[in-house]
């Protein structure tokens, strides 16, 4: 979404949420705005322990182990999400990944404001641990609307700095949208719950809920444009990520297919089939000009 619709549509989209904890208070700032947020969020979350430092790193292992049982089962669980994130890592490694976290947020932070600012904004608490594989799938992180503006990375001995920086973009990318629906209504959820309104997901090519299938097209198209932004000399893939042009490829069917499928153009309102649309427009631009790989 910060790419696809812009800063200013981000930061409004969040100074609209945080309108419940407002009242007749001014914002001057976004440090003054990031307090509101968070004071909106938890009204929104009760029971979601608000990290309200500058450190957006959580460290303690009770915070971790309260953070982590966010991260639940629903009725539009379609691959194991609830079983995703394993046990605690060891105090040593737990430390050494941290340390790679606060590189790779370092590094995307230092080459964009907006990104600096938005993750900033959004995200108050980053927790490591250790993933669960489900079948031939490991998962690398997550997000969920249960617990907006948390990020879980699992950090695998495998990522670079730059997997980790697609993985926090994709992240923020969740947040982003959960965010905007606070303020715009995007889906029927008593229709996308029925399996006959699945359709194709644009990142796994596998048949997943309206709004898992929406979010991928949207993070597929964040992180073409992301890298044209913060690396534009290369969209060739990272261990996060196939190359852009497999990615806009995969947004584009997916989005084809969609809007094919009347029961499922039904169950999304209308804001939210102009997101889609948007996405199909930078990826099939995408894939009508030579990439240079």
């Amino acid at each position: 979404m910060l790419s696809l619709y812009g800063y200013e549509y981000a930061i409004k989209n969040v100074y609209l949420a945080a309108r419940s904890a407002l009242g007749e208070r001014q914002v001057n700032n976004l440090d003054q705005l990031r307090c509101f947020y968070l004071d909106a969020l938890t009204k929104l979350a009760p029971k979601l322990p608000i990290n309200r430092s500058q450190s957006r790193i959580i460290v303690d292992l009770a915070v971790e182990e309260r953070l982590t049982a966010f991260f639940s089962t629903s009725v539009l669980d379609d691959l194991r999400q609830d079983q995703a994130i394993g046990p605690a890592y060891p105090p040593e490694t737990k430390q050494a990944k941290l340390d790679r976290v606060s590189e790779a947020w370092d590094a995307l932070t230092g080459r964009s404001i907006e990104f600096a600012r938005t993750l900033n904004l959004i995200v108050h608490s980053v927790f490591v641990r250790s993933a669960v594989g489900a079948g031939k799938r490991t998962p690398r992180a997550g997000t969920t609307s249960l617990a907006p503006g948390v990020i879980w990375l699992a950090v695998h001995d495998n990522e670079s700095v730059e997997d980790l920086i697609e993985i926090l973009i994709h992240e923020l990318t969740h947040l982003l949208m959960f965010t905007d629906e606070l303020i715009h209504p995007q889906f029927d959820y008593t229709d996308i719950a029925k399996r006959d309104t699945f359709t194709l997901s644009a990142l796994l090519g596998a048949v997943r809920p309206l709004d898992k299938v929406v979010h991928s097209m949207v993070v597929g198209t964040e992180i073409i444009m992301g890298r044209s932004a913060l690396r534009p000399v290369s969209h060739c893939g990272t261990g996060a990520h196939p190359d852009s042009r497999v990615i806009a490829a995969g947004v584009s069917s997916a989005y084809l297919q969609l809007v094919e499928h009347p029961l499922a153009v039904d169950s999304l309102t209308q804001h939210t089939q102009e997101i889609i649309a948007r996405c199909h427009g930078v990826c099939g631009a995408y894939n009508l000009e030579p990439a240079t790989l």
